[in-house]
């Protein structure tokens, strides 16, 4: 840390942190290819016993597709 930002000489937070991150990111001649896949981890895996719904779900009102309302 480099700067709490709690005295008023000094108001600002500032930071740093430093990670490696191994076989994210490779060289292709000029070209960088970053392997998004690897960062997002596994997909959701549903299992058979979990595909049956045991409650039911109340909604008092009707839902729309449309999500820029709510």
């Amino acid at each position: 840390m480099q700067n709490m930002g709690i005295r008023h000489t000094k108001p600002d937070f500032i930071y740093s942190s430093n990670f490696v991150i191994d076989g994210i990111m490779k060289k292709a001649d000029n070209n960088y290819i970053l392997e998004v896949g690897k960062m997002l981890g596994e997909p959701l895996k549903v299992k058979e016993d979990q595909r049956k719904r045991t409650l039911d779900i109340f909604e008092p009102y009707a839902r729309s597709k449309c999500m820029d309302r709510e």
